[in-house]
């Protein structure tokens, strides 16, 4: 198998990619453009996309009828900008030098003599290391430090844990006893209860850092927000519960409650949106 190169150019803030084909090095700015004649090459199925180690992905692709090289893409954004990375006459390459645990969405064309084809579907891998996504996501007893922005007091620091999991006939138990006019979930439902703790680092002019459930979004298996009213922080009466103010050096643990579908494989995500958002997996301990 050719191995196709990556190596990352960072020049004024523009990323040049250098593909590797048989005959050498090339460097490409295309992004992503389709020429769609009738006599160019049909679209590609990606076979497979591993990640072999923290900076490489092992890419396989079925081979099309007519094509002469194959041209391959990346994005950090399954809708966003496609960059071409190189081209190769072979249906699979290794991708080089990508940034550790690290999420991206790849694409595959064919060309010939009358212009490129169709791209495949995008498809996702997630390299190894020590990264947090969407696809990666933290387990139990795993911490992360980010900064959460904060429009009335400034930017704050913190370090986030999530300490332990209970869910099922367990979890509805405890929520009952928290409060018995909590809301018993239906068949299909059930609660999963989080503890986390939240260590405050740093926050600007020393302010206090608001604790509370909201911080966190809850996504389906399939990508799909629950609505945050409905599933998060429904339980009242947990204790230790997840709502105070702490300032820098403040410590707080506490349980938040989900309200999600018994048949899901739920993830919540802090600081969604921003640089450093962090991803659980509620099925963790299972």
């Amino acid at each position: 198998m050719k191995r196709l190169a990556v190596v990352w150019l960072v020049v004024m803030l523009v990323i040049g990619i250098v593909g590797c084909t048989e005959n050498g090095l090339t460097t490409d700015r295309e992004t992503d453009r389709t020429d769609t004649t009738n006599d160019v090459p049909g679209q590609p199925v990606i076979s497979s996309a591993e990640a072999t180690s923290e900076t490489e992905v092992e890419l396989q692709w079925s081979a099309v009828s007519g094509a002469q090289e194959y041209s391959v893409y990346y994005s950090q954004s399954p809708d966003g900008r496609f960059e071409k990375i190189g081209t190769t006459e072979d249906t699979s390459c290794t991708v080089y030098d990508m940034d550790i645990g690290t999420t991206y969405w790849l694409k595959v064309s064919a060309s010939n003599a009358e212009g490129e084809g169709e791209k495949s579907e995008p498809v996702e891998v997630t390299t190894l290391g020590g990264g947090n996504s969407r696809s990666n996501p933290a387990g139990i007893g795993e911490s992360w430090t980010i900064t959460i922005p904060c429009w009335v007091y400034g930017d704050a620091k913190i370090e986030i844990t999530l300490l332990g999991l209970v869910s099922g006939n367990e979890a509805w138990d405890i929520v009952h006893d928290a409060n018995r006019f909590n809301t018993e979930p239906n068949h299909e439902e059930e609660y999963i209860l989080a503890k986390f703790r939240i260590a405050v680092l740093e926050t600007e002019d020393d302010e206090p850092f608001d604790i509370y459930s909201s911080l966190f979004d809850l996504v389906s298996e399939e990508g799909v927000f629950y609505d945050s009213f409905q599933s998060i922080g429904r339980a009242s009466g947990l204790e230790p519960g997840f709502r105070t103010e702490a300032y820098p050096g403040g410590t707080h643990e506490g349980w938040v409650s989900f309200l999600v579908k018994k048949d899901d494989n739920p993830l919540i995500v802090i600081n969604r949106g921003e640089a450093g958002e962090v991803w659980f997996d509620l099925r963790a301990d299972q």
